[in-house]
Protein backbone atom coordinates (compact mmCIF):
# COMPACT_ATOMS: atom_id res chain seq x y z
CA UNK A 1 0.00 0.00 0.00
CA UNK A 2 1.66 3.26 -0.86
CA UNK A 3 1.85 6.22 2.03
CA UNK A 4 -0.78 8.54 0.19
CA UNK A 5 -3.62 5.66 0.20
CA UNK A 6 -2.86 4.79 3.82
CA UNK A 7 -2.51 8.29 5.18
CA UNK A 8 -6.37 9.00 3.63
CA UNK A 9 -7.92 5.87 4.76
CA UNK A 10 -6.65 6.00 8.03
CA UNK A 11 -7.77 10.10 8.26
CA UNK A 12 -11.15 9.65 7.26
CA UNK A 13 -11.29 6.11 9.72
CA UNK A 14 -10.84 8.08 12.65
CA UNK A 15 -12.50 10.57 11.57
CA UNK A 16 -15.58 8.67 11.18
CA UNK A 17 -15.22 6.93 14.26
CA UNK A 18 -15.71 10.30 16.09
CA UNK A 19 -13.67 9.67 19.01
CA UNK A 20 -10.99 11.79 17.90
CA UNK A 21 -10.67 14.59 14.78
CA UNK A 22 -7.81 13.90 12.23
CA UNK A 23 -6.24 15.92 9.46
CA UNK A 24 -3.46 15.25 7.35
CA UNK A 25 0.11 17.35 7.58
CA UNK A 26 -0.38 18.86 4.29
CA UNK A 27 -3.85 19.91 5.84
CA UNK A 28 -2.35 21.55 8.43
CA UNK A 29 0.54 23.13 6.57
CA UNK A 30 3.26 21.05 7.98
CA UNK A 31 5.99 20.55 5.60
CA UNK A 32 8.45 18.36 7.95
CA UNK A 33 7.35 15.13 6.42
CA UNK A 34 5.49 13.84 3.52
CA UNK A 35 2.94 12.17 5.10
CA UNK A 36 1.50 12.39 8.68
CA UNK A 37 -1.35 12.91 11.01
CA UNK A 38 -2.14 15.25 13.54
CA UNK A 39 -4.91 13.75 16.05
CA UNK A 40 -6.90 15.93 18.52
CA UNK A 41 -9.25 14.38 21.04
CA UNK A 42 -8.29 12.58 24.40
CA UNK A 43 -4.98 12.77 23.49
CA UNK A 44 -3.07 14.98 21.02
CA UNK A 45 -0.31 13.56 18.93
CA UNK A 46 1.31 13.65 15.79
CA UNK A 47 1.58 10.48 13.58
CA UNK A 48 4.55 10.69 11.03
CA UNK A 49 4.33 8.17 8.47
CA UNK A 50 7.50 6.47 6.63
CA UNK A 51 7.11 3.82 3.96
CA UNK A 52 8.70 1.02 1.95
CA UNK A 53 7.75 0.31 -1.31
CA UNK A 54 6.78 -2.42 -2.72
CA UNK A 55 9.42 -3.70 -4.89
CA UNK A 56 9.22 -2.69 -8.89
CA UNK A 57 6.16 0.12 -7.85
CA UNK A 58 6.22 3.01 -9.82
CA UNK A 59 4.88 5.72 -8.69
CA UNK A 60 3.99 7.21 -11.73
CA UNK A 61 1.59 4.48 -12.51
CA UNK A 62 -1.80 3.91 -10.95
CA UNK A 63 -1.39 1.47 -7.93
CA UNK A 64 -1.55 -2.29 -8.19
CA UNK A 65 -3.43 -3.65 -5.07
CA UNK A 66 -2.66 -7.05 -3.96
CA UNK A 67 -4.77 -8.98 -1.51
CA UNK A 68 -4.29 -11.98 0.44
CA UNK A 69 -5.77 -13.60 3.76
CA UNK A 70 -7.06 -11.20 6.25
CA UNK A 71 -5.02 -10.24 9.25
CA UNK A 72 -7.16 -10.72 12.31
CA UNK A 73 -8.55 -7.91 13.90
CA UNK A 74 -6.64 -6.03 16.56
CA UNK A 75 -8.41 -5.45 19.70
CA UNK A 76 -9.55 -1.93 19.71
CA UNK A 77 -8.11 0.24 22.50
CA UNK A 78 -9.41 4.02 23.98
CA UNK A 79 -7.14 7.06 22.32
CA UNK A 80 -6.83 8.26 25.47
CA UNK A 81 -2.98 7.68 25.93
CA UNK A 82 -0.30 7.48 23.55
CA UNK A 83 -0.22 3.41 24.17
CA UNK A 84 -4.16 3.51 23.85
CA UNK A 85 -3.82 5.70 20.16
CA UNK A 86 -1.08 3.18 18.85
CA UNK A 87 -3.42 -0.04 19.50
CA UNK A 88 -6.32 2.13 18.43
CA UNK A 89 -4.89 3.15 14.90
CA UNK A 90 -3.48 -0.16 14.84
CA UNK A 91 -6.72 -1.65 14.73
CA UNK A 92 -8.10 0.87 12.32
CA UNK A 93 -5.83 -0.02 9.56
CA UNK A 94 -6.65 -3.80 9.88
CA UNK A 95 -10.18 -2.86 10.18
CA UNK A 96 -10.00 -0.71 6.75
CA UNK A 97 -7.64 -3.39 4.81
CA UNK A 98 -7.68 -6.71 6.49
CA UNK A 99 -7.16 -8.67 3.36
CA UNK A 100 -4.18 -6.35 2.21
CA UNK A 101 -2.14 -6.38 5.95
CA UNK A 102 0.03 -9.51 6.54
CA UNK A 103 1.59 -8.17 9.27
CA UNK A 104 1.84 -5.51 11.94
CA UNK A 105 3.97 -5.03 15.12
CA UNK A 106 3.17 -2.28 17.88
CA UNK A 107 6.43 -0.41 19.49
CA UNK A 108 5.60 -0.47 22.81
CA UNK A 109 5.57 -4.19 23.20
CA UNK A 110 8.60 -5.00 21.17
CA UNK A 111 11.19 -6.90 23.55
CA UNK A 112 13.85 -4.48 22.99
CA UNK A 113 12.64 -1.32 22.80
CA UNK A 114 13.85 0.89 19.72
CA UNK A 115 14.33 4.97 19.66
CA UNK A 116 10.30 5.11 18.56
CA UNK A 117 8.63 4.22 21.69
CA UNK A 118 5.21 4.25 20.45
CA UNK A 119 4.18 3.67 17.02
CA UNK A 120 3.51 0.62 14.81
CA UNK A 121 4.67 -0.99 11.37
CA UNK A 122 1.87 -2.56 8.47
CA UNK A 123 3.56 -5.13 6.41
CA UNK A 124 1.04 -5.61 3.62
CA UNK A 125 1.30 -8.52 1.06
CA UNK A 126 2.44 -6.80 -1.93
CA UNK A 127 5.72 -6.72 0.01
CA UNK A 128 4.96 -3.04 1.01
CA UNK A 129 5.54 -1.46 4.36
CA UNK A 130 4.27 1.34 6.39
CA UNK A 131 5.93 2.77 9.78
CA UNK A 132 3.96 4.90 11.79
CA UNK A 133 5.86 7.04 14.13
CA UNK A 134 3.29 8.40 17.21
CA UNK A 135 4.55 11.46 18.94
CA UNK A 136 2.93 13.94 21.06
Amino acid sequence: MRPARFQDLLVAAVNHDGQMLASTYADMDITRSLYGIILTGPVNASVQIAARSALGDDYAQPEHIVTGDEHPPIRFAEPDSLEGLERYLAALAVYIAPDEIASVSLYHAREKPGAVKYGFTVNFHDGSAIFAYINE
